[in-house]
């Protein structure tokens, strides 16, 4: 049970790693053209928790359909047994996820809005 709890959350935390760093540039830019068309910061934090969820949801399911998946194959093929799920150790996985892929996202974003919009735009640009 643990084993596979453990298999879900490596998975989800590198799918959300993953994500968080290969689209920072694109946040960035997201960011200044939200700016640029005079969006509100509370209409940004919206959008960015809304994306943030999305992400760390999808990477949870991800990672619990690798664990199930060798989880039933450990248990079936090698060890013959019969497989257990713990809802509760996967919702509490879950939940953690989620509030970590949030202040993740909310740490990546925070100094974006301490920065006037002419800057980022020149960052974005150049």
């Amino acid at each position: 049970m643990s084993l596979m709890t453990l298999f879900i959350l490596i998975a989800a935390l590198i799918l959300v790693f993953t994500s968080l760093y290969a689209s920072q540039g694109e946040r960035k830019k997201e960011f200044a053209l939200l700016r640029v068309i005079g969006a509100d910061s509370n209409f940004m934090l919206k959008h960015f928790t809304r994306e943030s969820t999305l992400v760390s949801t999808f990477a949870f399911f991800i990672g619990s359909i690798y664990a199930g998946i060798s989880n039933e194959i450990l248990n079936k093929l090698v060890l013959d047994l019969r497989s257990v799920y713990p809802m509760l150790q996967i919702l509490i996985v879950f939940v953690g996820i989620l509030t970590l892929s949030l202040l993740l996202y909310f740490f990546s974003v925070m100094n974006f809005f301490k920065l006037p919009s002419k800057s980022i735009l020149k960052e974005v640009k150049g």
